[in-house]
């Protein structure tokens, strides 16, 4: 039976919003770093420190911080097969994704303001858009619909004047995935991956780091560093001293426990300044491997604000329900 198109609608939203959680998941930092007092010092000299000097020097520069531009890719495990496409391989079920996004990113407190795209957006799903733009405040996420709404007539009628949709990361991953790891996947991120004093947290947690040699990236020098982070790692008070405390590892590997993630590869390239312009993370999951790769710049220590739309311009999952059901 052909669907209505108020459903046809709904179901394109949701296919959006679907990805929208994970990929805003992976970019919303919650926690570390400490307030900024006043205006940090421009330089913190970075010289020849060992690499764990290096990361350290560049967790206390961060942490002063308190937002930054940045440009990321992430890729998406089996986005591109949910829809019934082939992988790289030509075999279904191991394709993945690319998402793009870039915009502004705030940690103390978390706001964001970013723009994406990718194909992964859509899912396969007619009238879906590719291209959207979201606004983040704590862990509320707005989503700008109304390129899949114009496309639908009966839809936008349902929803009158409301084009944004208003969702919780971590409730809708939830609710979502219908796995607990699922939406710790997403947790994980939520308070981890796109905190740059989070992300040297996570790295000064690995047992080894070692230096890859000096690199050139969007045009800044920088020196080249990674680690390799295991659950039994994270638990481990290493070589690296204590930097992190008994409590903190434990959170750590707790949630990568219950995310299912195994291990993490992590590689940082530190500034002359002790400012991260790029770091990668490779994540092996139960559901397969993510990746994100992310170019910071512009750091500031302002807090970055966001206009987030009147609550007469929002609607939300369960209207999305009504809908479906009622079309």
């Amino acid at each position: 039976m052909r669907a209505s198109a108020g459903r046809r609608g709904a179901f394109a939203v949701a296919a959006a919003l679907s990805v929208v959680v994970g990929v805003a998941g992976c970019q919303s930092g919650g926690g570390g770093g400490s307030k900024a007092t006043g205006k940090p010092k421009a330089k913190a000299a970075q010289g020849a420190a060992s690499p764990i000097d290096a990361v350290n020097a560049a967790y206390k520069k961060v942490s002063g911080y308190r937002s930054a531009k940045f440009r990321m890719d992430m890729t998406v495990p089996g986005a591109a097969a949910a829809t019934g496409t082939a992988g790289a391989a030509g075999t279904k079920g191991t394709a993945s994704s690319t998402i793009t996004s870039s915009g502004t990113l705030g940690w103390n407190p978390m706001v964001m303001d970013m723009t994406m795209q990718g194909a992964a957006l859509g899912m396969g799903v007619a009238g879906a858009p590719t291209t959207l733009h979201s606004l983040t405040t704590g862990t509320a996420i707005y989503t700008d619909m109304s390129g899949a709404i114009k496309n639908d007539p009966e839809f936008a009628k349902a929803l009158g004047s409301k084009s944004w949709l208003k969702t919780d990361v971590g409730a809708a991953a939830a609710a979502g995935s219908g796995s607990d790891a699922d939406s710790a996947l997403v947790d994980n991120s939520l308070q981890s991956n796109e905190n740059p004093a989070q992300q040297l947290a996570t790295l000064v947690a690995a047992p080894q780091i070692s230096r890859v040699g000096s690199e050139t990236v969007d045009g800044v020098k920088a020196e080249h560093y990674k680690g390799h982070l295991t659950i039994a790692q994270a638990l481990k008070t290493g070589s690296n001293g204590k930097t992190l405390t008994a409590e903190q590892r434990e959170q750590v590997a707790d949630s990568m426990r219950k995310a299912g993630i195994t291990a993490e590869d992590i590689d940082v390239w530190i500034g002359t300044d002790s400012f991260p312009v790029r770091t990668d993370v490779k994540m092996t999951t139960s559901k397969g491997p993510v990746g994100v790769s992310e170019h910071l710049s512009g750091y500031s220590a302002k807090a970055a604000t966001v206009k987030v739309p009147a609550a007469g311009q929002t609607f939300t999952v369960q209207d999305l329900l009504k809908i479906a059901q009622n079309s």
